[in-house]
């Protein structure tokens, strides 16, 4: 009998342990994180010519209210614009907080409401009404389309892809995508859309950041910091390094801004990353021939990129 209930026991543990594993696994990555930091392109097309701005999103220290813990979320953008209505330096835009189980909701600034913006607790075919869509008196109803696993941001992280629609609509569009840990490719805050808005004001996610590292990058432009009126910032893209194809050195012109280098290959995987201290040149002849994209981030916060052919 005292053998019998030492194998019931052992069985009870085991199966405890499993139950502990199999709840580990379904954890989501949280988003919600020390030192993290998002730039997110903001494109208006009300305008006869096309404005684009920057929006930098970055957390700041805990707050309690109403016995939830949030953490403060401080935004800023390039340049003053008559769609953007946001600060030039960090200022407080809302409160934000994360549940165990993937949940995310954003409070805004002199709201009383909190909104859902993420549910990566859904699985393929669930549905959910979401408010927070750049306009918080129009219900949308959103669902998850399908699910895959890929590798960003050195973590094998679940891609949510998610369509929309009114509570009066039939059709399910406007695309969108999450990635888990980061949010959605439209940036932080942008997780659905107005479905009959019309596509007046569009984002997309330029750079993700944490501890002053560059962890996602998107690939279809040259810079985590885009802005039509600040020529300031084209000017410095262009200036702060070249590659000479004969020396094989990557040439910084001004290297006393820069705090690190990442160079990712035309897969995204990253090849390169050091920290710089007085090297004006790094040499790149042990990477083999392709092409990459540089980034190389100042003390301001900027990164400076441009893709070159090995």
């Amino acid at each position: 009998m005292k053998s019998l209930n030492h194998l019931r026991q052992k069985a009870l543990l085991l199966l405890l342990l499993l139950a502990a594993g199999t709840a580990k696994a379904q954890e989501s990555l949280g988003i919600i994180k020390e030192n993290a930091e998002w730039n997110i392109l903001w494109k208006s097309t009300s305008s006869p010519t096309q404005t684009l701005i920057t929006e930098t999103i970055k957390l700041g220290e805990d707050t309690l209210v109403g016995g939830a813990t949030y953490k403060k979320l401080l935004q800023k953008q390039s340049s003053p614009t008559d769609f953007g209505q946001g600060c030039l330096d960090y200022c407080l835009h809302g409160l934000i907080r994360e549940e165990p189980t993937g949940k995310v909701f954003f409070k805004p600034n002199n709201q009383d409401c909190e909104y859902l913006l993420y549910d990566f607790g859904m699985v393929v075919s669930d549905t959910a009404v979401m408010y927070w869509c750049q306009n918080p008196n129009c219900e949308i109803l959103i669902r998850i389309d399908s699910i895959s696993t890929q590798n960003i941001a050195g973590l094998d992280r679940r891609v949510f892809y998610v369509s929309s629609k009114d509570q009066y609509g039939d059709d399910w569009r406007w695309l969108n995508t999450w990635i888990e840990g980061l949010g959605a490719l439209e940036g932080l805050l942008y997780s659905c859309h107005i479905v009959n808005a019309g596509g007046i004001t569009l984002h997309e996610l330029l750079c993700y950041h944490e501890n002053d590292e560059v962890l996602y990058v998107n690939e279809h432009y040259n810079t985590c910091i885009v802005d039509s009126n600040n020529t300031s910032i084209s000017e410095t893209v262009q200036t702060i390094m070249r590659f000479d194809p004969h020396s094989q050195n990557l040439c910084l012109l001004d290297s006393s801004n820069v705090k690190y280098i990442t160079i990712y290959d035309m897969l995204g995987r990253v090849v390169f990353n050091q920290k710089i201290c007085l090297s004006q040149t790094i040499d790149l002849s042990p990477l083999p021939n392709g092409t990459y994209i540089v980034f190389a981030q100042t003390e301001k916060q900027i990164v400076s990129t441009f893709k070159f052919v090995k």
